[in-house]
């Protein structure tokens, strides 16, 4: 068993804890009236903008200057909600009608998904080979799934609600809502209307799920009046409260890896949040702005296992225009926090994530001192890396060594 000296011992192997750098940049292209960013993936940025008043899909690589219109010859108005891979996808305003789209870099490259039989149908989220969305079907919509066109539609609507809408794919699951009894419930799919899953969360008034990873679904729900943003992992009682203390509503809108990303309203005032699956964990994107933008919210979410990439939008302070913006995460290379938890007859032995190029190692004794490469493989939860050994086991020493 763990002695108190051994425990003294692992306490003074504990680093200094630093804080990711945050940096921000503005997207906002100079012939814009207004821009928003919904959606990223690897290095490109998806989103809209007005020019002249009239509503352009639009495409970033990370700089106002590489702003690309997206809108299709025929459009009148169009939004790009989604991307993956090379591609994006949406929705443009054809004929009087809402059309699914789909890009691959310009405006030359559109799809039109429109289902056949349907009067309006947009995409709002895609993996590499699939879209979903809704689509209208005898005037109402529909929760809806494409693989690429229009004619690989599938209707998602569960039997029994009123309409529905999907927000977010990700491998085999679509999730999105479902209107029960004229109330939105957060709704889970396996690619059928028959593999419905209500998530809503015992007394909650309403909810929904806007972003989903392979084992994670985020969102909100309405608990006590106010809305709080909201994590689950399959079914409703799974059900976990994001809402910082501090704010007076909060959502989620993205998920990536162990993040999940949205807004918290604070003092009034909407702000770009990030959590990593606590409501603890919360981390306010505004302060990265400066005075120069009065609120913000964050919309897309990518990772590439070391930085963090958020897509968003701001208000500017002076003239109250939106901009596109984009938050770039980059933990830093000094030293990661290495913690010590016990309890339930095991040992936890945590530090954040990413913490890219450290390698955990343990040793029986610490003279002389045989550091070894941990034989425990890492897990990840909630934003951690978490090794677990049996408290019963002879006294051991942990440290994070980058080589």
């Amino acid at each position: 068993m763990l002695s108190g000296f051994a425990w003294a011992a692992l306490a003074t192997l504990i680093s200094t804890a630093t804080a990711a750098e945050i940096t921000a940049t503005d997207l906002h292209p100079a012939v814009a009236d207004v821009s928003y960013a919904y959606a990223l993936s690897g290095h490109v940025q998806a989103g809209y903008v007005s020019i002249q008043g009239s509503s352009h899909a639009a495409l970033w690589a990370g700089t106002a200057d590489s702003f690309v219109d997206l809108n299709p010859a025929g459009a009148d108005y169009s939004y790009a909600r989604a991307a993956s891979g090379s591609q994006q996808a949406g929705y443009a305003w054809i004929d009087g009608e809402w059309h699914a789209a789909l890009w691959a870099g310009g405006a030359g490259s559109f799809v039109d998904l429109q289902p056949a039989g349907t009067s309006d149908s947009q995409v709002l989220a895609m993996t590499d080979n699939q879209q979903a969305g809704m689509a209208k079907t005898n005037g109402v919509w529909h929760a809806a799934l494409w693989a690429g066109s229009a004619d690989s539609f599938v209707d998602l609507n569960p039997a029994g609600a009123d309409s529905s809408q999907a927000y977010a794919v990700a491998g085999n699951r679509q999730a999105g809502i479902a209107i029960l009894n004229g109330l939105p419930h957060a709704a889970l799919w396996t690619g059928s209307a028959d593999s419905f899953v209500d998530l809503q969360p015992a007394g909650a008034s309403g909810s929904a799920v806007t972003a989903i990873t392979a084992s994670l679904q985020a969102g909100y729900a309405g608990i006590g009046g106010t809305q709080h943003a909201a994590l689950w992992s399959g079914t409703a009682g799974s059900f976990l409260d994001l809402h910082p203390t501090t704010a007076t509503d909060s959502a989620a809108y993205a998920a990536a890896g162990p993040w999940q990303a949205g807004s918290a309203r604070l003092a009034g005032v909407n702000h770009a949040a990030l959590w990593s699956g606590t409501a603890d964990s919360f981390v306010d994107l505004q302060a990265a702005l400066g005075d120069a933008y009065s609120s913000s919210a964050a919309q897309g979410l990518w990772t590439d296992g070391t930085n963090t990439f958020v897509a968003g939008y701001a208000t500017t302070a002076d003239t109250g225009s939106y901009h596109a913006i984009l938050w770039v995460l980059t933990p830093n290379a000094g030293a990661v926090e290495l913690t010590v938890v016990s309890g339930g007859g095991a040992v936890t032995v945590s530090w954040p994530y990413p913490a890219t190029g450290f390698v955990l190692e343990s040793e029986n004794q610490l003279n002389p001192a045989a550091w070894l490469p941990a034989t425990e493989t890492p897990t990840l939860t909630n934003g951690y890396w978490e090794v677990t050994v049996p408290a019963d086991q002879p006294a051991r020493w942990f440290r994070l060594r980058s080589p």
